[in-house]
């Protein structure tokens, strides 16, 4: 089965087996960027760095319905510095943390 192109960066996971799917030995993640392979990355983490590398590189600003999660990925879990601070990702981080 052909994955659909999508226009902005995205993993796709395939597993072997549906009820293995947690198991990470049947996974297989590639990063894709308009339908084109960029990467096979070993775990999660290294898909999302994949990921949100090519948004920068390549200047793609990020989906409508996946802004906020990629910047909260981004910002907090990567460590990377935000070039312009959301507001309701850092109300949510304040109610966390307070």
């Amino acid at each position: 089965m052909q994955e659909p192109r999508r226009p902005t960066p995205s993993v796709v996971a395939r597993c072997s087996a549906a009820e293995m799917v947690f198991d990470e030995d049947n996974v297989e993640l590639e990063t894709l960027a308009d339908g084109v392979s960029v990467s096979r990355p070993k775990d999660v983490f290294s898909a999302l760095s994949s990921v949100l590398a090519m948004h920068w590189v390549f200047d793609i600003a990020y989906g409508p319905r996946l802004r906020k999660s990629l910047e909260f990925v981004a910002n907090y879990v990567c460590k990377l510095e935000p070039s312009k601070p959301n507001v309701a990702v850092q109300r949510r981080l304040n109610m966390l943390y307070s």
